[in-house]
């Protein structure tokens, strides 16, 4: 339902669900959540137990890094180079936060009193979403 909401507003987004059939993509949806313009939707049970990391994961930016280069994580370039580059993400995921952090990300609990109001938030902050990218 609010999936669908978020659409009809053309406001990207991901939905973390604790269904078996999305259980693959549940660490790459909670490790891009954080990013800033990032619209992410959790059920009450999934990602439990874990914490998004605002302006995203270091680890995971270095791994889609080396991926989209064409290392493959088995092959020895991938361990050797993994380090360095979790390193110089770590800046960027800084700003990143920093950026998040001020422009006022949050996260709205279905049952808190801000709820209602989350759709003004969305329906203002819809061209951050190219950000996404950088």
């Amino acid at each position: 339902l609010l999936g669908a909401m978020l659409a009809e507003r053309g406001i990207p987004h991901t939905v973390l669900n604790a269904k078996p059939e999305y259980a693959e993509r549940e660490g790459e949806i909670i490790a891009e959540a954080g990013r800033p313009g990032a619209v992410t939707i959790a059920t009450n049970m999934a990602g439990r137990g874990v914490d998004i990391k605002l302006g995203g994961s270091p680890e995971h930016l270095a791994r889609e890094e080396l991926i989209a280069s064409g290392v493959k994580p088995h092959e020895p370039e991938f361990a050797e180079q993994m380090p360095a580059l979790i390193t110089e993400h770590e800046a960027k995921v800084a700003d990143a936060r920093e950026q998040v952090l001020g422009q006022g990300g949050d996260v709205l609990p279905r049952a808190d009193a801000r709820t209602p109001r989350i759709f003004n938030l969305l329906d203002a902050v819809r061209g951050l979403a190219p950000t996404l990218e950088n």
